[in-house]
């Protein structure tokens, strides 16, 4: 299950973050690809919003056993709902993905168990609550009580069932906060298994910090600079970060001489240690005449994220006498982000500079624009 939208962390949903080199999602299927390595008769079935469903099948690639890609509903019952309708094994093991370290241990005695009954049996897998509990009133400003927590458990992921018999409850089923209570509600036996203290849960930003410190992680940061400038002409549009602007003059170049975009290019490929768009795109090739320079840019995405390179924030500084520019810089902003960012917040920023009447930039015969870009690498592996 990864199919929620990660509002108690904000920003990009948590299960899409990078833990070590790669999504947070994909550390939890390293349990169940094992099992399915070791003879098990396993279908994945991998619940995700609808807008990261190609995404996520990129990250998969080719592999060596079987998956299915579904689209995750609003609330998380209709999530389970729709991947438990695609799966088609008897019985279905749920797994929440923001759990990254799912061992093949725990899994193997969920499913030792459901199997060991004769009757329809549900089973997750349990903790003691090891801190004192207390109960608050509903405004969250007082202790109202103070639970005994001798008979009190936490409940972890994956939990088992029969799918069949499940599919039939969740036809109907309200917004709950498990199975497990589902198949209570419906008078149906669930059993436990000891849960694992590593199989935590990814809530908060303080959870991510406490996974990243279970891995043998080795992490590199690194920030580029990029320049560009192009003189100002009459006769040719004037295209700033994908975005075509209104003006009596453009920029001159053999692509569309969009110097934002060359400067976030620059920027992101010298951070990575690697040859600038110059070198890349020479502009003594005839097929890079007239190019949009935002194609230019998706070619440069495509290098960083071969060598698992992650942008954490693109900084830009145009300067500009002729035209006023700041009336469209949420327009670039918006531009930019769709490619260096899809379906994720927005971490480029963009200042507007005029030349104040001094040099090349000041008497309107050019435009300049600088670029700051920091990318992050992580490699690692669980403990």
């Amino acid at each position: 299950m990864a199919g929620g939208q990660g509002r108690r962390m904000g920003g990009t949903p948590k299960q899409f973050r990078l833990l070590g080199d790669k999504p947070l999602w994909r550390w939890g299927l390293e349990a169940p690809i094992k099992l399915c390595s070791s003879g098990e008769k396993m279908q994945l079935v991998l619940v995700v919003p609808e807008e990261r469903r190609n995404e996520t099948e990129e990250s998969l690639g080719e592999t060596s056993f079987q998956y299915t890609v579904v689209s995750g509903g609003t609330e998380r019952t209709d999530s389970v709902r729709r991947g438990v309708a695609a799966a088609r094994g008897e019985y279905v093991l749920i797994h929440d993905g923001a759990r990254p370290f799912l061992s093949e241990d725990l899994c193997r005695r969920i499913m030792a168990t459901m199997l060991s009954s004769s009757e329809p049996l549900g089973v997750v897998p349990l903790l003691p609550c090891t801190e004192a509990l207390k109960e608050v009133d509903p405004e969250g400003e007082k202790v109202v009580s103070c639970p005994d927590r001798t008979f009190l458990r936490r409940t972890q992921t994956p939990q088992g069932f029969p799918r069949k018999e499940l599919a039939e409850l969740l036809e109907e089923a309200p917004p709950l906060f498990d199975e497990g209570e589902l198949w209570v509600r419906a008078g149906k036996k669930l059993c436990f298994v000891e849960g694992d203290s590593r199989n935590f849960k990814i809530t908060y930003s303080g959870d991510m910090e406490m996974a990243r410190a279970l891995l043998k992680e080795r992490r590199e940061v690194r920030t580029g600079h990029g320049y560009d400038v192009h003189p100002l002409m009459p006769g040719r549009a004037l295209v700033l970060g994908g975005v075509e602007i209104p003006s009596s003059l453009g920029l001159a170049g053999h692509s569309d001489a969009d110097l934002v975009t060359h400067a976030v290019c620059d920027a992101l490929l010298g951070a990575a240690g690697m040859p600038d768009l110059g070198n890349l795109f020479p502009a003594s090739e005839e097929r890079y005449r007239n190019i949009r320079s935002i194609l230019l840019l998706e070619e440069v995405l495509l290098r960083l994220k071969k060598e698992k390179w992650f942008i954490l924030w693109v900084d830009i500084t145009l300067h500009a006498q002729y035209p006023r520019l700041n009336s469209y810089r949420g327009d670039i902003l918006e531009s930019l982000g769709e490619i260096l960012f899809p379906g994720e917040e927005n971490r480029c920023n963009i200042k507007m500079k005029s030349g104040e009447g001094c040099g090349s930039v000041g008497r309107g015969e050019c435009m300049e624009c600088y670029a700051l870009a920091t990318l992050e690498r992580r490699e690692g592996s669980a403990i």
